[in-house]
């Protein structure tokens, strides 16, 4: 059985922000429509949460994911945001918000813990307007093993 989260899909999938995750899977399937958009922020996070295994395992902690991902009952969530830039791959880059969930968990003295991460683009702020690059939310959801 498959969890799924209800994820919010961007209104407009022509913002430059989604072009880095979302053109890779569009030239796979030759479409342009909320299921691809679904199986290219998916595909995102996976990779994200192997490199986020791998810094982990560096610095002593161990970690693990689920093969049903969202299923996991967490305990604690660290949420952190990249805004969009000019240079299209910045928020798409895990290493520029890792610090944050490396942070919270060396704070918990957490060496053993079990993870999924949830990561929405919002494309669209109605009080920034038609200059608003998007952002990335990050959301590190994780449950501390003893």
């Amino acid at each position: 059985m498959s969890t799924q989260l209800d994820r919010n899909i961007p209104p407009n999938f022509n913002k430059s922000i989604l072009i880095s995750v979302l053109l890779p899977e569009v030239i796979r399937t030759h479409k342009y429509n909320d299921d691809t958009y679904i199986s290219a922020i998916t595909e995102f996070e996976i990779e994200c949460e192997a490199r986020l295994k791998e810094l982990f395992s560096r610095i002593g902690i161990q970690s693990s994911t689920k093969s049903d991902r969202f299923s996991l009952p967490y305990k604690h969530e660290v949420i952190g945001e990249i805004e969009g830039n000019s240079y299209l791959n910045y928020a798409f880059d895990i290493d520029n918000i890792a610090r944050v969930f490396v942070k919270d968990l060396i704070e918990k003295n957490a060496n053993k813990i079990r993870f999924y991460l949830f990561a929405e683009v919002v494309t669209e702020d109605e009080t920034i307007g038609k200059r608003y690059k998007g952002k990335v939310v990050y959301k590190f959801r994780y449950m501390i093993h003893f």
